[in-house]
């Protein structure tokens, strides 16, 4: 294995390793909490639903260093686990502007349309639990907290899942093929559009393509792309409505 892999982001042991750390020496609430254990892994389990969904190489649960820290920063007021605002946190959409992307042809919006609801309706976020005769068998983050972070008390270092499969429902096989030609084989089409955006407005292929460079869309397989997490997820709504609109105009 490279041992820079996971240099690029944080690992989910660098995440944890903060959470526990902000914990028990800077969140105002610790002296007066009944349960800083509990605290501690639903602030994970926050993490991996919304910040996760990325790997590099083979190193599943790569985080954007900016969104853990930012979000462990902004607690100050926070008292119970219930109060923690993790669907109000833009930090990726922040980092990059979609104004480009935003610069589609007219005749292709219908198309990006299509592509885009087809990849919210099958967002499925889900984590391996064990292994049964040799087949993965997926749950749901939201099940329980052991499904993420093993059976791990405050100060141990959850073990990263050997991979990270998504459940999908049956969806339309044709757009998923047409994603994955999109994203994972170079086309000649998409650089000369991305070349001549100033002269012209992109494709849907091209600026489905840009999505998935820019990280709006991750790998969730060798053969497919997905939404990696929920807050990219709502993003993406954002940024589709955005489109939208140049279709009214």
């Amino acid at each position: 294995m490279n041992p820079f892999q996971h240099a690029f982001g944080f690992s989910m042991a660098d995440a944890w390793g903060l959470i526990n750390c902000y914990v028990d020496n800077q969140w105002p609430a610790r002296t007066v909490s009944s349960d800083c254990a509990t605290f501690k892994k639903d602030l994970l389990v926050g993490l991996l639903r919304f910040f996760d969904g990325y790997r590099i190489g083979t190193v599943p649960h790569i985080f954007s260093p900016h969104a853990v820290v930012h979000f462990l920063l902004e607690l100050e007021s926070i008292k119970s686990s219930s109060e923690v605002p993790f669907g109000k946190h833009d930090y990726w959409a922040r980092t990059g502007s979609l104004l480009l992307v935003e610069r589609i042809r007219g005749d292709a919006v219908d198309g990006l349309e299509e592509l885009l609801w087809h990849l919210i309706a099958e967002y499925h976020y889900c984590f391996v639990r064990d292994m049964q005769d040799g087949v993965a068998v997926e749950v749901e983050i939201s099940d329980t907290v052991d499904v993420a972070v093993g059976n791990i008390d405050s100060q141990e270092t959850p073990e990263s899942a050997t991979d990270m499969p998504r459940s999908r429902s049956p969806g339309d096989n044709e757009l998923q093929l047409e994603l994955q030609q999109i994203c994972m084989v170079d086309s000649p089409e998409s650089f000369r559009d991305i070349l001549h955006i100033k002269d012209k407005p992109l494709s849907a292929r091209s600026a489905i393509r840009l999505l998935y460079q820019a990280g709006y869309l991750a790998p969730i397989a060798k053969d497919k792309v997905g939404i990696p997490n929920n807050e990219v997820l709502e993003a993406l709504k954002d940024y589709l409505e955005e489109v939208l609109k140049k279709r009214q105009c």
